[in-house]
């Protein structure tokens, strides 16, 4: 708070003083093309989730593992984010976004936790964020020796 003050009572007229006199408003045009930006890439983004998303219980969330595959790892990290931020998860660290991003780009089967129990689960078939619970239980049920047994839709 002290810095951002200081910014402002000192920095800022000094620049405008010394180095440009229309300093303060290149930096508004420059936030307002900014969040001009960033709303196109969020709709984008939105867009994007909607043409991946299915419904496939019990997942929270599940996407088609087919189409991942076009989209950058910049576009894939945003869809991960909002995915999350979708389902009120908490945010993850970039470094577990990237490894998560890393990991579908992999494909084969594999979970990954984003939360202590929400779990995102792969397979050529879709990507799931599934609580915990839901992915044991269908782990239990598939260990039965059983002859119509069918391994739930995250594990085939």
């Amino acid at each position: 708070s002290y810095a951002r003050n200081k910014i402002r009572a000192e920095l800022i007229p000094w620049v405008r003083e010394h180095l440009n006199p229309n300093f303060e408003a290149g930096m508004r045009g420059l936030a307002a093309q900014v969040d001009a930006e960033l709303a196109e890439k969020r709709a984008a983004v939105l867009e994007n989730l909607r043409a991946v998303s299915k419904d496939r219980p019990p997942a929270l969330a599940c996407w088609d593992a087919k189409g991942l595959g076009r989209f950058s790892d910049l576009m894939l990290a945003d869809m991960l984010r909002m995915q999350g931020e979708r389902l009120g998860l908490p945010a993850l660290p970039r470094g577990r976004t990237l490894a998560l991003v890393a990991l579908v780009r992999k494909k084969g089967r594999w979970r990954f936790q984003w939360a202590r129990d929400v779990e995102v689960c792969f397979s050529a078939r879709g990507m799931g964020w599934l609580r915990r619970a839901d992915v044991e239980k269908s782990a239990k049920a598939a260990a039965k020796p059983d002859q119509n047994r069918q391994l739930p839709w995250w594990a085939r």
